[in-house]
């Protein structure tokens, strides 16, 4: 059974190994590999193929003999793992975790597949005789990975806001399982029977499928996870519209009672006017000018798409409770889409007051709210805090977890932040601080900038 381990010791530089080599590290440049770069791809090909004949060569010295074949496939499969994760690491530009899960699938699935060609081989050995089939046989098991390597890679894990710590710990217990099949193939299989080999097809089968269907099942949750996120952010805006569009018809009619208080007035600082009653004049102007009705303090922080959203946001807080305080400093024009800067304020406005609403309801004498936004350096800064009674916060990846009740409707709106804050080479933080949340967001305010510039010297040329 020494062939279903893989290529025999004497034949470690033959055609067929060579083969199998090569299809091995293009499997992985399929993966790393992007669009109109194919020098680049080749240049990567040759690169990992030689590195890989290395590793190959340094294996069969340090075994030295046929005796020790076992040995050298977990050497192997030990030399091939890392030096395929170091290329990812180094080549894909894909976030850590994502790289991570994607390595551990592959390499799970090129294992599998290494032994189910083995296993078969010594079927066809022992039914068939050998012969050149073999070998044709074992380069046309490997040259299923190539195209599961592409296949893994339209998945684009890096798209989606949030790729699940489980996944990586599925994807590890995966690898792990093959490789102690490996392990105990080596050792304890090296001269059994055909029941033995069976057991191994079955099992190598099972966690190949397995592996399959665990990255699918992963891709799904991703996937829909984001779905939700977007139609979390579509409902949020729909309510903000709604809520404006209340607001703008309540706001008319207290601006309709205005003006028939303003046509009252104005007759009577006309008749004071006339009679020359100067000082009386003065003192009832000064009394209007100290009156003057909420409903005209509008919010102008120089940004006409942020004096809409905070305008809104803090009119849902007149007349309550809440101390409100604010510094805003904005440029007249962001790089930034309008959605983005209203999700963000939205978000940011509405989890505080929501907390403070809370506090006020269990009982608290009183609830702050301070909303800051100014420029600082390239950034625009976000800054919001609130009163809170909270000791500890439950954060994950991307956000943080909600409190309430109901989890799977709620605690989307830090990860909404977060999201939009990655998108334009910033980042979002969350703490707690003598009794106040503080929620800080950082916007690069020249990625944009830099990108239309490009675009616009791209279509010169």
């Amino acid at each position: 059974m020494g062939e279903a381990l893989g290529v025999p010791f004497q034949e470690i530089w033959s055609i067929p190994r060579l083969l199998e080599l090569g299809i091995l590290a293009w499997a992985w440049v399929i993966l790393c590999a992007r669009k109109k770069e194919k020098k680049r791809s080749l240049l990567h090909f040759v690169l990992l193929f030689a590195i890989l004949a290395a590793v190959n060569t340094l294996d069969s010295a340090l075994t030295g003999s046929a005796e020790m074949l076992g040995f050298f496939h977990i050497l192997w499969a030990a030399g091939l793992g890392i030096v395929s994760f170091c290329y990812l690491l180094v080549f894909s530009g894909l976030r850590r975790r994502t790289l991570t899960l994607l390595w551990l699938v592959v390499f799970t699935a090129q294992q599998a597949i290494v032994v189910l060609s083995g296993e078969f081989c010594f079927l066809l050995d022992e039914w068939l005789g050998q012969g050149p089939g073999t070998d044709i046989f074992r380069i046309c098991c490997y040259l299923v990975i190539p195209p599961l390597a592409w296949r893994l890679r339209e998945y684009r894990f890096d798209e989606y806001a949030i790729v699940p710590r489980s996944a990586v710990m599925t994807g590890t217990v995966m690898a792990v399982s093959v490789l102690a099949l490996r392990v105990v193939e080596s050792i304890y299989f090296g001269s059994g029977g055909n029941a033995q080999t069976v057991t191994l097809l079955v099992a190598n089968a099972s966690i190949l499928t397995l592996d399959l269907m665990a990255v699918h099942v992963i891709h799904t949750m991703c996937r829909e996870q984001a779905e939700l996120m977007q139609l979390q952010g579509e409902k949020q805006r729909f309510l903000s519209e709604r809520e404006m569009t209340q607001m703008t018809e309540a706001r008319l009619e207290d601006l309709r009672c205005i003006r028939h208080d303003l046509k009252n007035q104005y007759a009577y600082m006309q008749i004071l006017l006339s009679e020359k009653r100067y000082d009386e004049l003065e003192r009832y102007f000064t009394k209007l000018s100290a009156n003057l009705p909420e409903q005209l303090n509008m919010i102008d922080c120089g940004n006409r798409v942020m004096n809409t959203v905070l305008n809104m946001e803090f009119g849902k807080l007149r007349g309550s409770s809440i101390a409100l305080e604010h510094q805003l400093v904005v440029p007249p024009v962001l790089p930034f889409e309008d959605d983005d800067i209203c999700a963000i304020v939205a978000n940011l406005m509405d989890n505080a007051a929501e907390e403070c609403f809370r506090l006020l309801a269990d009982g608290a004498g009183q609830a702050k709210l301070r909303l800051e936004i100014y420029p600082h350096q390239s950034y625009l800064y976000f800054k919001c805090m609130n009163s809170t009674d909270r000791t500890a916060l439950k954060k994950r990846k991307g956000g943080l977890i909600t409190t309430k009740a109901d989890a799977s409707l709620h605690g989307y709106g830090t990860k909404i932040v977060s999201r939009i804050a990655e998108k334009y080479n910033g980042a979002a933080d969350y703490s707690l601080s003598e009794g106040q949340f503080i929620a800080q967001v950082m916007l690069d305010m020249t990625k944009n900038t830099e990108e239309k510039s490009n675009e616009n010297q791209n279509r010169a040329v």
